[in-house]
């Protein structure tokens, strides 16, 4: 018994020092593990500082977004002293402020590494967002013990190059017609640009149709202010406005016809006026029959009450003409045969009309063959029948005013006095009348016996005569091949021709029976001077 509790005893005590040695040995085990491994750190804490990152390409410009156009290469480099593990590439839409990668922008492998900075850079294609956005980009970096850090915010504005384009502009005029003594005012508030908003556009301005800037961008004049402007001779002003946006180099640019009459305004008709009502008509070619293609567009158009000259302006008015504005200076003439209006446009041509200047005669100047003062005008220009019209406070009549005095709400007519044709009515090309070589008095179509001819009527159902035949007329739209649709009220046609075409309406004694049709149209240069075309005047009732 006592040598076997002695050898359990013994065992006991040996097994008991055995775990007290195998504790220590496993604790010694783990304080090597542990404090080995911290003393191969250099007896360092555990990495928690976030990396560096930076944008350094492209730069944003001081207060300003940097503009982006189609692609660009953004640039960052990050540095961490544990080491970078990858760096992406956000961009932020203002819009809903989501962050999206930047498609191919994460990346694990620097480009270079510099003075312990290492670059990342990637290709940003900004196509698919829309021109004017403000885009906000970043980058992020995480280091090898996944702490992250996070540049500041580039901004930048998206002006991808398929979708520039400059200002769409657009002005107003008040009041929209006046006279020499008219201050105008100028408003192109409702321009239009898809990226500048409207106070960083800027404007210039040229009134007076001479092609220099009266108000240039050196005055930093944005859409929303107005301008004003005074007119010192009457005439008819090509008003040119340019808009400029901050991103295209060239300008949106429009121009619109202002007439400015002289002092007064107040219409001073020189021959007999016919008043047509306002109301709606129907305007084109109803009846297609020897219509062409620029006639058929058949549509409503609503005018306000006009009057307009019951028949075309003679040689004799003409020529009274010419001789006051030669005296009050509303011409330049240059003797013996050159007569500008006060914009340098050529008015006559004295080769093509009865009109001419007598330089043995010093009370008046201006003469007019024997037995032709009561024929209409030739030889005259658009600038030249305008000139006239404004010297009395009158115009040109539209397109379409002119066609609704031909055959008034009478669609179905082709001619004034009905649907067809009839020689007795008319002067036109071997119509058989005593004239039939050149142009006839105004108003020789008017039912009677003249010279031993029969006459008809060819006044139209408002009683305006010579609409069709003798001569074609000027009018005051610039020519547009197709007739818009759904004009508006008072609609005096595009505001411009870039070919410089006119519309000339009615035909002349040169012309067969398709030349004479009420529809019929025609586009001649404004600077032509024929010895077929004359005009007559109008004016506006309010």
């Amino acid at each position: 018994m006592g040598m076997a509790w002695a050898w359990a005893s013994n065992w006991s005590r040996g097994a008991a020092g055995a775990r007290i040695r195998a504790g220590v040995l496993l604790t010694a085990l783990l304080a090597t593990v542990y404090f080995g491994c911290t003393q191969d750190e250099g007896t360092r804490p555990g990495d928690e500082a976030a990396p560096v990152v930076e944008i350094l390409s492209p730069e944003q410009p001081i207060g300003q977004a940097a503009n982006i156009s189609d692609s660009v290469v953004v640039v960052a480099r990050a540095r961490d002293e544990s080491g970078i593990a990858t760096v992406e590439f956000f961009r932020r839409s203002q819009v809903d402020s989501t962050s999206r990668l930047i498609p191919g922008g994460r990346l694990t492998s620097p480009d270079s590494v510099s003075d312990g900075w290492s670059y990342y850079s990637v290709l940003w294609r900004t196509g698919v967002i829309a021109n004017g956005n403000y885009v906000q980009v970043f980058a992020r970096a995480m280091d090898l013990a996944e702490n992250q850090g996070q540049s500041s915010d580039l901004v930048v504005r998206i002006l991808n190059t398929a979708e520039l384009r400059a200002p769409v502009p657009c002005f107003l005029i008040d009041p929209p017609g006046g006279n020499i003594e008219t201050v105008f005012s100028f408003s192109a508030s409702c321009t239009y640009d898809n990226v500048d908003p409207i106070q960083e556009l800027t404007t210039r301005w040229d009134f007076n149709s001479d092609g220099l800037w009266d108000r240039d961008t050196t005055e930093s004049i944005t859409p929303l202010e107005r301008v004003s402007w005074t007119f010192t001779a009457p005439g008819t002003y090509r008003v040119k406005l340019q808009v400029f946006n901050t991103y295209y180099d060239d300008p949106g640019e429009l121009v619109t016809e202002l007439e400015v009459t002289n002092v007064g305004g107040d219409p001073n008709p020189q021959s007999e006026m016919i008043r047509i009502a306002g109301g709606t008509y129907v305007i084109g070619a109803v009846n297609p029959d020897g219509a062409s293609a620029d006639e058929l567009r058949i549509h409503p158009i609503t005018v306000s009450t006009f009057f307009i000259e019951k028949r075309e302006v003679t040689n004799a008015l003409y020529r009274r003409y010419l001789n006051a504005a030669r005296d009050t200076k509303a011409i330049v003439f240059i003797p013996p045969d050159v007569v500008r209006d006060t914009l340098g446009n050529k008015m006559i041509d004295f080769n093509t009309t009865k009109i001419f200047f007598d330089v043995e005669e010093e009370a008046d100047s201006f003469r007019v063959s024997p037995g032709f003062e009561d024929h209409p005008v030739t030889g005259v220009s658009w600038a030249g029948a305008t000139a006239y019209s404004l010297f009395f406070g009158l115009r040109l009549p539209t397109e379409r005013e002119w066609e609704i005095a031909a055959r008034a709400d009478s669609s179905l007519w082709r001619y004034p006095r009905g649907r067809n044709i009839d020689p007795s009515a008319y002067n036109y090309f071997q119509s058989g009348d005593p004239y039939d070589e050149g142009t006839t008095p105004t108003g020789f179509y008017d039912g009677t016996v003249r010279e031993g001819y029969a006459t008809l009527s060819g006044a139209s159902p408002w009683g305006v005569e010579d609409l069709s035949g003798n001569v074609a007329e000027w009018v005051r739209d610039w020519f547009e091949p197709d007739y818009a649709l759904n004009p508006p009220p008072n609609y005096q046609g595009p505001p411009s021709s870039p070919e410089g075409f006119k519309s000339v309406r009615g035909g002349s004694y040169l012309s067969g029976p398709s030349g004479l049709r009420v529809t019929n149209r025609e586009a001649t240069h404004l600077t032509t001077m024929s010895p077929q075309i004359g005009f007559r005047t109008a004016y506006t009732f309010f």
